[in-house]
């Protein structure tokens, strides 16, 4: 009789763990947030670097009273940290544009416009361009008051370089790798920056695979009993079958939950990235030539060549 408490006591904890992960599960998918993207972009603590001819730079401001004005300080913080680590002075030469898009709490802004900036270096005055990439803000709300924090990501021309930063893309797509990650369920959400959901996938999967073993476990104890105790044959052939519908239920749950993992991590937008996309140079040209007919005659024609 213990040993039948106790494992319905263990029944019921896994039944509400189950609840509870899909409770959260359904928060998450579902809960309005003050953020400009669901997913903290992955650029805010990783950006390409290498042979570019520009930096990625990437500003912080914190309890600003306006998006707008988190912007304006934004540019600001760009200015010093590059008056910092290159020692030079830094003015700016347009005046701040931008173009804000969304409406309520879903704003963002968008500009594909390349800016200016003088920089004094060994005594000479440089034009310096750089240009918005991306940004991710956080709004809180402190009784009646709003705060904003901002993240920006800059792309800032080398010196002596002129860039048109065309080869610059944001993206939310992580291609097949997820995919193939996904196989340990969670994973490859996780890799594209979902933690949470990755984290309740797994912990979702664990459950179900756990109570297949549990329903499997009582299953074969109940049939066991039916020969021990052929007077309680039918009672226990009832709770056999009833285990064993259990367990079915599990297993199916659990496929379900796999499957789902698999689609979800091909098809969903993962944390917004850098892409670099190299440009190909394509060299086209048309010139004019003599060509010779089959009658070997000499003729006007137009030779195409393409290079790429």
């Amino acid at each position: 009789m213990d040993r039948q408490v106790t494992q319905n006591k263990l029944v019921f904890r896994l039944v509400f763990i189950l609840l509870c992960l899909w409770n959260a599960f359904a928060t998450e998918l579902f809960a309005e947030t003050y953020t400009s993207h669901k997913i903290k972009p992955r650029w805010v603590s990783e950006v390409p670097s290498g042979n570019l001819p520009y930096t990625f730079e990437v500003t912080f401001v914190d309890m600003a009273s306006s998006l707008d004005g988190a912007r304006q300080a934004s540019k600001k913080e760009l200015y010093n940290m590059i008056a910092k680590r290159e020692n030079i002075s830094v003015q700016e030469v347009y005046d701040y544009k931008s173009q804000q898009q969304g409406s309520g709490l879903n704003i963002t802004e968008k500009s594909d416009e390349v800016y200016t900036m003088k920089i004094q270096s060994q005594g000479e005055t440089v034009n310096l361009t750089y240009k918005k990439i991306d940004e991710y803000w956080i709004e809180e709300q402190h009784g009646s008051v709003k705060s904003f924090k901002l993240y920006t990501l800059y792309a800032v021309a080398r010196s002596g370089m002129f860039p048109t930063y065309s080869d610059v893309k944001i993206t939310e797509k992580y291609g097949f790798g997820p995919v193939a990650m996904s196989l340990l369920p969670g994973a490859g959400q996780m890799y594209k920056g979902s933690y949470l959901k990755g984290g309740l996938i797994l912990g979702s999967e664990v459950a179900l695979i756990s109570s297949v073993i549990l329903c499997e476990n009582q299953r074969a104890d109940y049939h066991n009993k039916v020969k021990e105790q052929p007077q309680f044959a039918k009672e226990y052939n009832t709770k056999s079958n009833n285990w064993e519908t259990g367990r079915n239920l599990m297993i199916g749950l659990a496929g379900a939950m796999y499957v789902y993992n698999l689609i979800d991590a091909a098809v969903s937008n993962g944390a917004r990235r850098v892409s670099l996309n190299p440009i190909k140079n394509f060299d086209m040209s048309w010139n004019p030539c003599i060509m010779l007919d089959q009658q070997n005659q000499p003729g006007v024609g137009v030779q195409f060549s393409l290079k790429f």
